[in-house]
């Protein structure tokens, strides 16, 4: 038999969300209890919840409680967790969250998963926790971030992590934030040479056969500026085929520099100017009219021209057209220049 505690918590839980959500069953309900009858586990997914159920604050719960999934709800308020300082493991993934203060208090948190709420204000005692901080959909030991419109720290920061963060913030009680760091962006369709053109101006090497990229891959280069500072460019390399398309909006981020990659050996197939319509229209819808620079690469196997004042007229972002081949280093050094 279970312990009493458990049945009156189902009992209270299943009336709670009757009245709130008006169906019958909890579904998505996973819970777990000590030798002791204790509950210190408890899963509440997909139960479409607008508020956390009034029910889970019975204090013998809240003492023993140490593992909340509380994932893919509606909920915005956190305010009743205050009392859970014994958690552990807060899952709160997918919800309309916006607001984390409630959550300042809970130090034994050692996992927190705030990803895909609409949480704009990332506050500073975030870094108090032990715990890293990653902008990324893998769970771990971490408080994770991703897929929030965050506004107050940039998105190139949080993706270095709590150290990179708590810098930031020192920085910003200072008055004033130098920072010596952008993001460049590599988009195109697959097979254009993305790959190779990025490690030709990152590493200054050429492999004739060079695997496609899969997802993105990420690479730091290391610059100086004019005043001996160093420069942290931070390149992402985005595989350019379809299937890959519907993630664009997620990293697509302002404050950054874009190289359009073509080929005008692959773009024969299709007119040039159908073929950028994808790429220009998707960086300047979501990256805020950021620079864009175009690029025609493997101009050693073939060239072409491409309208030039057309495609400047209705994308005024685009700062310049380049012709370069990464395998015979034609053009390198100028379209370095110009990113520097």
């Amino acid at each position: 038999m279970k312990p009493q505690v458990i049945l009156q918590l189902e009992k209270e839980l299943n009336i709670v969300i009757n009245e709130e959500n008006n169906f019958e069953e909890l579904e998505g309900k996973e819970y777990a209890i000590n030798n002791k009858g204790e509950l210190v586990r408890l899963s509440l997914t997909e139960c479409r919840l607008k508020n956390i159920p009034s029910a889970l604050l019975n204090v013998s719960v809240v003492k023993s409680l140490i593992y909340l999934n509380l994932e893919h709800n509606n909920i915005s308020n956190l305010t009743k967790l205050v009392k859970f300082k014994n958690l552990k493991v807060l899952l709160l993934g997918v919800n309309q969250i916006f607001d984390i203060s409630p959550l300042e208090k809970l130090i034994k948190l050692s996992r927190l998963d705030l990803q895909g709420n609409i949480i704009k204000k990332l506050p500073y005692w975030i870094c108090n926790f032990n715990m890293d901080i990653h902008w990324s959909n893998q769970l771990g030991n971490a408080i994770t971030l991703y897929k929030n419109p965050i506004e107050n720290v940039p998105i190139e920061i949080i993706t270095q992590g709590k150290e990179a963060i708590k810098n930031y913030f020192a920085e910003l009680e200072k008055g004033t934030v130098n920072l010596y760091e952008t993001k460049l962006l590599l988009v195109g369709y697959g097979a254009v040479g993305k790959t190779s053109l990025m490690k030709r101006l990152v590493y200054d090497e050429y492999n004739e056969n060079e695997v496609s990229t899969e997802g993105i891959d990420i690479k730091r280069w290391n610059l100086k500026t004019n005043n001996n500072n160093e420069l942290k460019i931070n390149i992402w390399d985005f595989g350019g085929q379809e299937i890959y398309h519907s993630t664009h909006q997620f990293f697509l981020s302002k404050r950054s520099i874009y190289l359009l990659v073509w080929d005008a050996r692959i773009d024969k197939m299709m007119p040039n100017l159908a073929s950028f319509d994808y790429w220009l229209r998707i960086v300047s819808l979501l990256s805020q009219n950021s620079p864009i620079l175009v690029v025609q690469n493997k101009i050693d196997q073939r060239a072409s021209l491409v309208a030039e004042k057309y495609l400047q007229e209705y994308f005024p972002n685009i700062v310049g057209f380049y012709k370069v081949s990464a395998k015979e280093k034609t053009g390198i050094e100028e379209l370095k220049n110009t990113i520097f």
